[in-house]
């Protein structure tokens, strides 16, 4: 796991990226496997946030929260679409970062419009009981028309 961050004039930001794989096991599931599937689930469900992103200002947090959910309730995930959950997708999608380290917009079911210039975390995860979690963070910016990624880790995973 990689993590920093910094409080510049009073501004804030931070990176978090994990590269680290835990296996466990457990005599009713192959929990490398379910890391492994959660990691490439969480992987697709931040490319279907960065596509509705790709749009630009005036997308709405909904747009992106609920392209999160789809992708992750189509891999048979719980989400907090489904209500009050333990396990699954449990947080929002991500949140604005500027003079405070977490502040609107948060990217959930709120409906807010997302305007140029807006600085955004973008984080699923999914978090499994007995298991762990897997939470892919980068930071963005939104322009006019689409977005700029601060983070430039490879993403490209071999799964062995």
């Amino acid at each position: 796991m990689v993590s920093g961050g910094l409080d510049f004039f009073e501004f804030f930001s931070y990176v978090f990226d994990n590269f680290c794989y835990v296996a466990f096991e457990f005599p009713e599931h192959d929990a490398f496997l379910v890391a492994r599937v959660d990691v490439l689930v969480v992987l697709e469900a931040q490319q279907a946030a960065f596509e509705v992103l790709e749009q630009g200002a005036g997308v709405t947090t909904t747009e992106v929260y609920d392209a999160v959910c789809d992708v992750l309730e189509g891999h048979g995930f719980k989400t907090l679409r489904d209500g009050d959950i333990e396990e699954g997708f449990i947080h929002s999608a991500g949140h604005g970062i500027g003079l405070e380290l977490h502040e609107p917009p948060r990217i959930s079911d709120n409906s807010e419009e997302i305007e140029a210039g807006t600085v955004l975390t973008v984080e699923p995860g999914l978090y499994i009981s007995c298991v762990g979690g897997v939470r892919i963070e980068d930071m963005v910016v939104v322009t006019e028309d689409g977005y700029e990624n601060y983070n430039s880790m490879n993403k490209d995973l071999e799964l062995g």
